[in-house]
C-alpha cells in the first residue's frame, strides 16, 4: 500500500493527497474520470488509515466586529431613509430635505418633514447604538433597530 502521508478528505468526497512524495505539491483526486483509480487506491488507504485522514473542515467566517456590525447597521438606516424619501420620487433623504425652503407649498411641507424625520431617526439610531457601545445592550438586529426608529408618513398620510 501506498503511503500518501497525511491525507485530507475534502467536503465533497474527493481526497487531496502528497503524489510522488512531493510534499510541496498538493493533489487532488476527486471520484471520476481519469481519477477514478486513484481514488480507488486513496479510499482503501484513508479507510484502513483512519488516523492519517483530516476531514476537511466548512469554513465557518469569524463573527462580525462591533465596528463591522455598526457600520451595516448605519448603511441600512440610511438605506431606510433613502427608501422613505424615494416613495415620494425624491432621490434619497438628502434630495428631499432639500425642498425645505422651496416656494411650493407641498415641497416645502414634504422638505420640512424629511429633515424632522432624518433627525429623529438619526437621534434615535445613535441612542441604540451609543447603548450597545457602553454594554448596556447587545447589538439588536437590524428589524429591531427599524421598530424603534420613528415612524415615518409622509404628512398627508396622517400622523407619524
Amino acid at each position: 500500500m501506498i503511503d500518501f502521508g497525511t491525507v485530507i478528505q475534502r467536503l465533497d468526497g474527493s481526497f487531496v493527497i502528497n503524489k510522488d512524495g512531493n510534499t510541496n505539491l498538493p493533489y487532488h483526486v476527486p471520484n471520476q474520470g481519469e481519477f477514478t483509480e486513484l481514488y480507488a487506491v486513496v479510499k482503501a488507504y484513508a479507510d484502513a488509515n483512519p488516523g492519517k485522514v483530516a476531514i476537511e473542515q466548512p469554513y465557518v467566517p469569524p463573527p462580525p466586529t462591533i465596528e463591522e456590525q455598526q457600520a451595516f447597521m448605519v448603511d441600512a438606516i440610511q438605506y431606510h431613509l433613502d427608501i422613505f424619501a424615494q416613495s415620494r420620487g425624491y432621490d434619497g433623504i438628502l434630495s428631499a430635505c432639500s425642498y425645505y425652503p422651496d416656494a411650493d407649498p407641498q415641497f416645502k411641507l414634504e422638505g420640512e418633514y424629511a429633515v424632522w424625520a432624518r433627525g429623529a431617526t438619526w437621534r434615535a439610531a445613535y441612542a441604540v447604538l451609543a447603548a450597545v457601545l457602553s454594554g448596556q445592550r447587545p447589538m439588536p438586529t437590524l428589524e429591531e433597530v427599524i421598530a424603534e426608529l420613528p415612524v415615518l408618513k409622509w404628512p398627508d398620510e396622517g400622523e407619524a
